[in-house]
């Protein structure tokens, strides 16, 4: 999921992404993801994080 959106702001020539971030527990990120670690880690743009 982090992947495909950080492609997309590229794409587009994003100048900031917002990102709404939900604390969850370790034993959900696998099974579902954690596109919001993943963006911390590996944008390519800035990212405004909510909370």
């Amino acid at each position: 999921m982090a992947a495909a959106l950080s492609r997309e702001a590229m794409e587009r020539g994003t100048d900031i992404m917002a990102e709404v971030a939900f604390g969850h527990s370790r034993a959900h990120d696998p099974v579902i993801g954690a596109a919001t670690r993943d963006l911390l880690r590996h944008a390519e743009v800035p990212v405004l994080f909510s909370r």
